[in-house]
């Protein structure tokens, strides 16, 4: 893949005060970016909007000892045509060491036109990642699905602009 019509993100939602975020990096995780604050940065791309991610922690039933984190992720599709939608997780602790990294993306990973979904994930870590993490930092993937496959036609476009 030529990567042309591929869009990456990078974005963070993160520490334990509930402050705004104020943008400035501190931390960085290959595409993964880590900024001071509680906020949600929107993706530099108008094919989606992201909202504030939901995140839950319940102890793991099969194994007492660990807890099972959860994350939801209300996106909606801006663009004209189905959009293949992943995003990546990871929780730092005050070290600014990952403890926990779920992937979270819908069902089948695409997005129809115009449609607004929950993306999910969940992962089990030993402990609570709530009282551990003092960050939460977001990549995601976002790929353009040319009209023609959309709409069930054989012939690729190229979505480069």
């Amino acid at each position: 893949m030529n990567g042309r019509g591929l869009i990456f993100g990078i974005a963070l939602v993160a520490s334990s005060s509930l402050a705004m975020a104020d943008e400035r990096v501190v931390e960085k995780y290959g595409d993964f970016q880590c900024l001071n604050g509680f906020g949600l940065v929107q993706p530099r791309s108008n094919l989606v909007k992201v909202s504030m991610p939901q995140i839950t922690e319940e102890q793991d039933l099969g194994n007492p000892l660990r807890t099972e984190v959860r994350i939801n992720l209300p996106i909606q599709n801006k663009a004209p045509t189905d959009l293949y939608f992943a995003s990546d997780f990871l929780f730092l602790n005050s070290a600014g060491r990952p403890i926990a990294a779920l992937n979270v993306s819908s069902s089948d990973f695409r997005v129809g036109r115009g449609q607004s979904i929950t993306a999910s994930g969940v992962t089990s870590v030993s402990g609570s990642v709530g009282l551990q993490a003092k960050q939460l930092c977001m990549r995601w993937f976002i790929m353009q699905v040319p009209k023609s496959v959309s709409s069930g036609g054989d012939r690729v476009e190229d979505t480069a602009q």
